[in-house]
C-alpha cells in the first residue's frame, strides 16, 4: 500500500487504513460515496482515536477550512491546515451511521479511516498545551521533548511489540543522551536507534532527505545493495561514488532478476507490457500463462489511484482475454513491494465467482482493537480467470502485495508458491515531530478470514522455492518459475 502522512490524504483524500466500526459481509464491498441516510454535516470537530488524529472542519461560505492534529495522551501539535470546496470534499466522504469515513476518489473494496464527532479536542490539544510547529508562531525547539513525543506515539498506537521481543519500556533511556539544544540531526540519529529493534518494514525515521527504514527479511534491493558494498569492504556513508557504483549494480541485477523468467516464454511470442509496463505476460510452450506484477501502484504513471485504476482494469481485461484458455496461470508477485490495497482487490477481483470475504482490518485503540472490518470483493465484471493459479511470492513481497497474497491463499484453485512474504501488511500512520523529523509506524491487523495475523512472519506458501540467487542468473535458471511449471498437472 502506499503510505502517506494523512495531511497529504486530505489533500488528494488518500486514506488506506483500518475504521472501527464492524459493517454486515454482504454489502460492505459496494458502498456508495454517501449512505440512504441524510448526509451529515461536515462543520465540527472528528476524532479519529486509533490513529491519533482530531480534525476541525469549519465552514466559510462554500468551503471549509481543515485543521488536523496528530495527537497521544500527552502531546498534541498541528499537522496540517487546509481549505477546499464543500462539495468537492464530501464527494470523498462515506456516511457510516453517525460516523464519516475518509476515502480516497476510486476507493472501493478497502476501508477508510473512521471518524467520530466530538464536542471538545483532546486535552493535550487545548491551547495552553499545543505544541507549535517549525513553521508556526511560537516554536521552541526541544529534541528532548520531541523524543518523548515519538516514543509516546509508539506506546500508544504500535500494533505489537511482541513480534520483536521489544521491550520498549526499556528503550525509553535511549532518551537520556538527548538534552533540549541537542538539535534534530542527534534527534534524527537517536530515535532511528529507538525504533531499529522493530525491524518493521514500515516504521520509517526521516530528516531532511535521510531515511532509515530496517526491515525483518531482506528485501532483495537491499540484499544486493549489502552485498554488493560487503565484497567491497564499503560500509556506511557511502561516498558519492560508491553510491553511484552500488546503484548500477542494483539496477543491473533488478533487470537480470525481473527479466528472469522470460525466458521461459514460448518462442516467437514475445513478452508484452501494459500500465506504465508493470504489468508484463506471456505463454509458455505448455500453454502455462505467467504474467508479473511489478508492484500496485503507479499503472497510470502518477500516484493517484482515480487514475491508476482504469488503466489497470483495461490491462486486465486485455490480458485475462489472451490467456483465458491457459492450462493455469501463474501471478508472480516475487519482486513487488506494494502500492494501493485497491488495486490488489481489483486483481482479486478476477479470480472470484461470488462475492467472497478475502480478510479483515482493524486498528490497535489503547489496550483493545477497533472492531474487525470485513473486507468483500465483488467479481469483476469483466474477463475473469477460473482455472488453475500459482501465486509466485518472496521476502521481497511486501505490504499490498501481501494483502493480495492472503486474500488469494484461500480460493479452492489457487496455491502459493515460493518463500513466505515480507511479512510487513499493516498500512503506515505517518507522524512528525515539532522540529520536522518524520516517523511511520503500523497499528493495523490484517486478518485472514479464519482470523490468522502474518506480520512479522509473512503470509505462509504450500510449496516453497528459493529466491533466485547469482548462480541462477548465471545460469539463466528461475527455481521458483520451475517448482511452479511442476505443480501444473499436465
Amino acid at each position: 500500500m502506499l503510505r502517506y502522512p494523512i495531511s497529504v490524504c486530505l489533500l488528494a483524500l488518500l486514506a488506506a487504513t483500518s475504521p472501527a466500526e464492524d459493517l454486515p459481509a454482504d454489502d460492505e464491498a459496494d458502498q456508495p460515496a454517501f449512505a440512504a441516510a441524510a448526509p451529515l454535516p461536515l462543520a465540527g470537530l472528528w476524532l479519529a482515536p486509533a490513529y491519533g488524529y482530531a480534525v476541525q472542519l469549519d465552514e466559510l461560505g462554500a468551503e471549509l477550512r481543515l485543521t488536523r492534529y496528530d495527537y497521544t495522551s500527552q502531546y498534541c501539535l498541528i499537522a496540517d491546515q487546509l481549505q477546499q470546496p464543500a462539495a468537492a470534499l464530501r464527494q470523498s466522504l462515506r456516511q457510516r451511521g453517525q460516523q464519516l469515513e475518509w476515502l480516497e476518489p476510486g476507493q472501493q473494496f478497502t476501508p477508510g479511516i473512521l471518524f467520530q464527532r466530538a464536542t471538545a479536542l483532546p486535552e493535550a490539544c487545548q491551547p495552553a498545551r499545543l505544541l507549535a510547529s517549525r513553521e508556526q508562531d511560537g516554536y521552541q525547539p526541544d529534541a528532548r521533548r520531541d523524543f518523548e513525543l515519538v516514543w509516546q506515539t509508539y506506546a500508544e498506537h504500535y500494533h505489537d511489540f511482541s513480534l520483536s521481543r521489544t521491550d520498549w519500556a526499556r528503550q525509553h533511556q535511549l532518551g537520556s543522551a538527548l538534552a533540549p539544544g541537542s538539535g534534530d540531526a542527534r534527534l534524527y540519529g537517536v530515535v532511528t536507534q529507538l525504533v531499529a529493534p522493530l525491524r518493521d518494514g514500515h516504521v520509517t525515521v526521516e530528516w531532511q532527505g535521510q531515511s532509515t527504514t530496517v526491515t525483518r527479511k531482506p528485501m532483495y534491493l537491499l540484499q544486493l545493495a549489502d552485498d554488493y558494498a560487503r565484497q567491497r569492504n564499503w560500509s556506511p556513508p557511502f561516498t558519492t561514488a560508491q553510491q553511484q557504483a552500488i546503484d548500477r549494480h542494483v539496477s543491473k541485477q533488478t533487470r537480470l532478476l525481473t527479466a528472469l523468467p522470460e525466458r521461459y516464454a514460448a518462442a516467437g511470442k514475445p513478452v508484452q507490457r501494459a500500465a506504465n509496463n508493470l504489468l508484463s505476460w506471456f505463454t509458455t510452450a505448455d500453454q502455462v500463462a505467467y504474467l508479473n506484477v511489478q508492484q500496485l501502484s503507479g499503472f497510470s504513471g502518477t500516484e493517484a489511484l482515480a487514475q491508476d485504476l482504469p488503466v489497470l482494469d483495461a490491462a486486465l481485461e486485455r490480458i485475462l482475454g489472451e490467456v483465458q484458455h491457459s492450462r493455469a496461470l501463474i501471478l508472480d508477485l516475487r519482486f513487488n513491494p506494494g502500492g494501493f490495497d485497491e488495486n490488489a482487490m481489483r486483481i482479486a477481483s478476477r479470480f472470484i465467482d461470488r462475492p467472497t470475504l478475502l480478510y479483515r482490518k482493524q486498528a490497535r485503540l489503547g489496550s483493545s482493537r477497533t472492531p474487525a472490518r470485513p473486507v468483500v470483493v465483488k467479481p469483476a465484471s469483466g474477463k475473469r480467470y477460473k482455472g488453475p493459479v500459482i501465486v509466485l511470492t518472496s521476502s521481497s513481497t511486501f505490504s499490498a502485495a501481501e494483502v493480495l497474497a492472503l486474500s488469494l491463499r484461500n480460493l479452492p484453485n489457487v496455491i502459493l508458491v515460493g518463500e513466505a512474504s515480507g511479512g510487513a501488511l499493516s498500512d503506515s500512520l505517518h507522524k512528525h515531530t515539532p522540529g520536522g523529523v518524520q516517523f511511520s509506524l503500523s497499528n493495523e491487523y490484517y486478518l485472514s478470514p479464519q482470523g490468522e495475523w502474518f506480520e512479522g512472519r509473512g503470509i505462509p506458501v504450500r510449496h516453497a522455492a528459493p529466491f533466485p540467487n547469482e548462480t541462477d542468473l548465471a545460469q539463466r535458471r528461475d527455481p521458483g518459475l520451475l517448482k511452479a511449471l511442476s505443480l501444473i498437472p499436465r
